[in-house]
């Protein structure tokens, strides 16, 4: 067993603590999608909460409001006659019934209780990312005590192990407790060297509050069951109850413990609560229990490592010193750089989505697998104003395009409610979806606020999301399934614009700036509901051209292409404000005084994440996007400063990303809480690890636009260093090498035939197949060639 007292390079890819963890959000979770853990590490009390991303409160429920198509005629011609007030409280009678979506819900948690006091100075625990593992180690006198998890995709089990260097010294108590109503609590231990506990329940329906966007309590639909199984060697096993009924397992004097985890729902889908939540537990577990600890971990190890290994950054700066993650996040806050912290935040941003989007599971979500409450930050909904775009900004940038399936599979589910949403809400064609949702794919408008509820782009975002995906996989076969998805968002964007009187233009109305709002010219007061937002203009511009490039790869629906070709030529303009800002409605309204530094950057989604703007762009229109930026502010915090550092990788401004971002990996949140974590990188507190980390990608390689850039935006602080596996669109993967903040050297593997366009910081020697290529630049610094697939181009 391995000695706990060893020390650890702070360059690998571990975080690691001397004390347990204080608060929930302190912890270190694992995750295999679908099934969470959270380890916490007391040596005398763990408490490891198990979580299913299907528990939720409510059932299949229809929240669409009926006749809504009345209700937008008047919006309109509120809109169209500058009565902004009145248009949003029209906008109002289009939220749902209830005005919110449901809560996601914890499921139990497993206490081992074992009363251990470790000796000063022995306790370490970690989270090692590369293979996946959780571990807790200390000392009591002479005996050393190793407790390791981790939670097996492969398995769809949690799985810990807990072992002593001398035998006979693990004992322990096993209780398995829950904040939910219980139906079935039970123990056995039929052989005396194993056990089980049972325990099942049913999710807590939300509680009325007197509040507008609670009056409807929709009856809680989804049971649960939770399986604990527990062996040792050495010792034995016991079942026993708690003085108030609470069944345990006692664990007296093993050598070594291995518990299995199990938990699971009714839930099939959106519309469906059939499945046996016992049945689908006992099954996950039993199969996993006909394994030996050694044979689970491995197939854990052989599914994970290929996975994470794709893809490896270094960036070169002398040793820190041996500091744990705690005291390293306190130099970061006193502005000291941390340079082998930054790549350990960018392996730990797709350590988490390899623990909550797999294939075959709902989308990730920041708040919500890892939880210990019923009630959830934002009641763990998918928020679709950019936190759940976000997430998936770095899937195919590193490496892991396997986990855009667990992305469309949801976005599947919310085209097929958001048809009724269109049909019923609007009167229109296609599918669309607002501000967030839940398991039951509400895409109604919902919030108590104009400024929130209406925005019914979010799922044309998501369909571009889904589009950039086709781009760096060129996998037609997945186009196959999308394009039907971005046809019915297309055919709702279609009907939701109308001419504007004077102007020529197609605007989306009823439209808004998320969560912003503007100075009506009316009267001078706050509105949000107008036409033709930026954010909306450009996210249908986008879509439409996404699906008359689908339409070529695809060789079909040319006759909806020719629709939406006319259409694209009477969206508006990107405007400049009176300000020299990149105007955020098709209106140059005056902003609102506390609004100026608002937290979405929504008018630049034309820069970043989509490529509509681009360095090759009108220099007057990225000038605006820079003043947009600047008058925004910098903010340090959360998924806000994640947009921000990649906007300014966009615009090759790479030290004033890096110092953006320098000081965005140790913030906690935009919304602070409680529980936030101010020891551990935590996903629920600054709600930025995954669009962090592209843009640290988005720092080193750029592709959007037809054009492969090579450290297109590389800060000086970053002086050498290098990167594997980083992926470009067009399916060519890329390998860099620099030193004195200019490329040293590059190597391209593309991996079908067709013409590339590279763009360097400097001229370079282009090789292919041994030979050099005299290939005169048609540009400064770039180059175009064709290549087939297999190809190795190396750049020197």
């Amino acid at each position: 067993m391995a000695d706990s007292t060893h020390t650890m390079h702070n360059g690998t890819l571990t975080w690691w603590y001397r004390q347990p963890a204080s608060r929930y959000w302190d912890g270190l979770p694992l995750g295999t999608g679908r099934l969470a853990g959270m380890i916490h590490g007391p040596p005398s009390d763990e408490q490891v909460t198990i979580n299913d991303e299907t528990l939720w409160s409510g059932g299949p429920y229809n929240p669409v409001v009926r006749d809504g198509r009345d209700t937008v005629a008047r919006l309109r011609g509120l809109v169209l006659s500058g009565q902004y007030h009145a248009a949003d409280d029209e906008a109002m009678k289009l939220v749902g019934r209830p005005a919110a979506v449901q809560q996601y819900q914890a499921m139990c948690a497993l206490h081992l209780v074992c009363g251990h006091k470790p000796d000063d100075g022995s306790y370490r625990r970690e989270l090692d990312m590369r293979r996946a593992l959780v571990r807790t180690t200390y000392r009591i006198g002479p005996v050393s005590f190793l407790r390791e998890a981790f939670a097996s995709y492969t398995d769809q089990v949690i799985v810990i192990r807990l072992q002593a260097d001398l035998p006979g010294r693990l004992s322990l108590k096993l209780v398995m407790k829950t904040l939910q109503p219980v139906t079935l609590c039970e123990s056995e231990a039929p052989d005396g060297h194993s056990g089980q506990i049972r325990l099942s329940g049913r999710a807590t329906a939300v509680s009325r509050t007197g509040q507008r966007s609670y009056e409807e309590v929709i009856p809680a639909a989804v049971t649960w069951s939770a399986l604990l199984s527990a062996s040792c060697r050495g010792g034995s096993v016991q079942a026993m109850r708690e003085a108030d009924g609470t069944a345990c397992l006692q664990v007296m004097a093993a050598d070594d413990v291995v518990l299995v985890l199990g938990g699971a729902t009714n839930v099939v889908s959106w519309q469906d609560v059939s499945a046996n939540a016992e049945q689908r537990c006992r099954d996950w577990v039993f199969k996993a229990c006909a394994r030996t600890y050694d044979a689970l971990k491995q197939r854990h190890l052989d599914d994970y490592i290929p996975l994470f290994s794709r893809f490896s950054l270094r960036l070169d700066q002398p040793d820190p010193l041996v500091l744990d993650t705690a005291e390293r996040l306190v130099r970061l806050r006193q502005g000291q750089t941390d340079l082998h912290f930054l790549v350990q935040y960018v392996q730990y941003a797709r350590y988490l989505l390899l623990a909550a989007a797999r294939p075959g599971t709902l989308a990730y979500n920041n708040h919500n697998i890892w939880l210990d409450n019923l009630e959830g930050k934002w009641r763990g909904r998918w928020t679709l104003n950019i936190n759940l775009q976000a997430c998936y900004w770095p899937v195919d940038l590193t490496g892991l395009p396997e986990c855009m399936d667990s992305l469309l599979g949801f976005v599947r589910q919310l085209a097929a409610s958001g048809q009724r949403t269109a049909r019923t809400a609007y009167g229109l064609d296609g599918w669309c979806a607002h501000h967030g949702t839940d398991v039951w794919m509400n895409t109604a408008p919902q919030d108590v606020a104009p400024w929130h509820a209406i925005f019914p782009t979010a799922g044309a975002w998501l369909c571009h999301q889904l589009f950039d995906h086709y781009l760096f996989t060129q996998d037609k076969a997945f186009l196959k399934i999308l394009y039907p998805l971005m046809r019915g968002a297309a055919r709702f964007c279609q009907g939701l614009l109308i001419e504007i009187p004077g102007t020529g233009y197609l605007a989306p109305c009823p439209s808004t700036s998320p969560e912003n709002r503007f100075v009506s010219p009316q009267d001078g007061r706050p509105a949000a509901v107008s036409a033709g937002s930026s954010i909306d203009v450009q996210i249908i511009r986008s879509l439409f051209r996404d699906c008359l490039k689908a339409q070529m790869a695809l060789d079909c629906d040319a006759a909806f292409g020719n629709e939406l070709l006319g259409l694209l030529d009477r969206l508006p303009p990107h405007q400049i404000g009176r300000n020299g800002q990149l105007q955020e409605w098709l209106t140059d309204f005056t902003e609102c005084p506390d609004e100026v530094t608002h937290r979405h950057l929504s008018h630049l989604y034309a820069l970043y994440p989509d490529d509509d703007l681009t360095c090759d762009s009108p220099p007057a229109l990225l000038q605006a996007a820079r003043s947009a930026i600047r008058r925004r502010g910098r903010s340090s915090l959360g998924w806000s400063a994640a947009w921000q550092v990649n906007l300014l990788a966009r615009l090759g401004e790479g030290d004033s990303a890096w110092q953006l971002l320098e000081q965005a990996i140790a913030a906690v949140s935009l919304h602070p809480s409680c529980q936030d974590s101010a020891v551990t990188p935590s996903f629920e507190g600054n709600q930025a690890i995954q669009g962090l980390a592209a843009g640290v990608a988005e720092m080193l390689v750029q592709s959007h636009g037809g054009v492969i850039r090579l450290l297109p935006a590389l800060p000086a602080a970053w002086r050498s260093g290098s990167v594997t596996g980083l992926q470009a669109r067009g399916k060519v993967m890329v390998d860099l090498d620099w030193s004195d903040a200019t490329l040293s050297h590059a190597r391209l593997l593309a991996s079908q035939d067709g013409a590339i366009q590279l763009q360097t910081n400097r001229p370079v020697t282009i090789t292919c197949a041994g030979q050099i290529l005299d290939l005169a630049p048609t540009g400064q610094y770039r180059y175009l060639l064709t290549v087939q697939a297999g190809q190795v181009i190396e750049l020197a």
